[in-house]
């Protein structure tokens, strides 16, 4: 058997293993909420008001996140994002166990978990450079790719499996421990060595390097 280059890297590998995990689960709860509003209101909108606070912050957010992962070390940071992500997940599974749940404690914590994937996705894509050659790169990105197609796949299957036979709640708590694999992982891999810009978390500096950067994008569209 043929292994990809980039999996032969122990720190991409385990990554890997953890996102494909992390991934399945946060599909499973995506359709799960989706379910789950169903069955607290009749009203289509409720679903559409959903993707408005999940989009949002992504909007918002998405170029200052950027300029975090550069500024911070990019292990720790995908640690605390991913444990918020996991303290979503929980709480959404505890009030559904209790019965307490609501469609504003939904939109709240989707609000919660929309800000720490702000942050999160560009930690984990930036340290990815740190984990394999230059040479290995593309089929890093390659691999990462199919991660996201896969969970996207199973995920949805089985969350409606779990939410037939276990409950939503289950759905919710699965996706916590998905969370946790990615932790693990992290934590595993040993201290990566990386680079972080050293600039004061000044707003006229952040308001430079942002600029900077939708100039990098506007003149490298394919890069």
């Amino acid at each position: 058997m043929v292994v990809p280059p980039s999996l032969r890297r122990r720190p991409f590998r385990l990554l890997w293993i953890g996102l494909i995990i992390s991934i399945n689960g946060s599909q499973m709860q995506q359709w799960a909420l989706y379910w789950h509003i169903r069955q607290l209101t009749d009203q289509p909108i409720a679903v559409s008001v959903l993707g408005l606070v999940r989009f949002v912050p992504i909007v918002i957010l998405s170029l200052f996140a950027g300029v975090i992962a550069d500024r911070f070390n990019r292990q720790k940071l995908v640690i605390v994002t991913q444990v918020a992500l996991g303290l979503v997940a929980l709480t959404l599974g505890l009030m559904t166990y209790f019965n307490v749940i609501s469609l504003r404690a939904i939109y709240i914590l989707s609000i919660v978990q929309s800000v720490a994937i702000t942050f999160d996705l560009p930690a984990r894509q930036a340290i990815i450079p740190n984990l394999v050659t230059p040479e290995e790169l593309p089929n890093a990105y390659s691999m990462n790719s199919i991660s996201h197609k896969v969970g996207a796949i199973v995920g949805s299957g089985i969350s409606g499996m779990v939410i037939a036979y276990l409950g939503l709640q289950w759905v919710y708590w699965f996706n916590a421990v998905s969370y946790l694999v990615v932790v693990s992982a992290v934590v595993i891999m040993g201290t990566i060595s990386m680079k972080v810009i050293k600039k004061p978390l000044r707003f006229d500096l952040i308001r430079v390097d942002i600029r900077e950067g939708l100039r990098f994008m506007h003149f490298n569209p394919k890069g």
